[in-house]
């Protein structure tokens, strides 16, 4: 199985695999299970950062930062690091996606991954066609924007920057459900993904 980034891929997997067979499925993850209210609370995410819950890692010195590295959180626990995100959905830019593409096939860029994104999400009130609205994952804007975010997208505005809207099928920064109510449990149910016990 791939990494838990950036969403909830990981389950999801598993869960396609076992809905119209017989397979057995065998999920691995480092670290114990989600049972620490911060993983199910958006706003707690950051009270997991460098607890036994996060690898606690730190990037390479970056050219761009002054040569400063960068502390890259990590979850090490059931859902990975999709249970330390806050809970959000980024899809990521089109544009990494294509880069990706030129480097190892077609399969790999925004256009040929798009299907699998749609596939995935069940996004509240899409209105894009890129968007995907009967997928397992239930996906809805913020309920709550923080305005500090607001000023600081106006400020970019005022510099010349193009601010792309929440929906736009560039900019996917929304909030998730974290996945786990309507993807792991119910495949647990089908009795083919054993739940692991610490």
């Amino acid at each position: 199985m791939s990494s838990s980034e950036p969403g909830r891929p990981e389950p999801l997997s598993p869960g396609r695999l076992t809905e119209k067979s017989t397979a057995s499925v065998a999920l691995l993850e480092a670290g114990g299970p989600d049972r620490k209210a911060a993983i199910h609370i958006p706003a707690a995410f950051s009270q997991l950062f460098k607890t036994e819950l996060d690898w606690d890692y730190t990037t390479v010195p970056q050219t761009q930062l002054s040569r400063r590295p960068v502390y890259w959180p990590r979850g090490r626990m059931l859902g990975g690091s999709s249970s330390i995100n806050a809970m959000m959905w980024v899809r990521g830019f089109a544009a990494d996606y294509d880069e990706w593409g030129n480097l190892c096939g077609s399969d790999g860029s925004w256009q040929g991954l798009l299907p699998y994104f749609r596939r995935l999400e069940r996004i509240t009130g899409a209105t894009d066609p890129d968007h995907g609205r009967s997928g397992p994952m239930n996906i809805e804007p913020q309920r709550n924007p923080n305005p500090h975010t607001a000023a600081f997208l106006d400020a970019a505005k005022e510099l010349g920057h193009t601010v792309e809207p929440p929906q736009h099928s560039n900019a996917h920064r929304l909030l998730a459900d974290h996945g786990e109510p309507a993807t792991r449990r119910p495949v647990q149910h089908r009795g083919r993904i054993p739940q692991a016990r610490p």
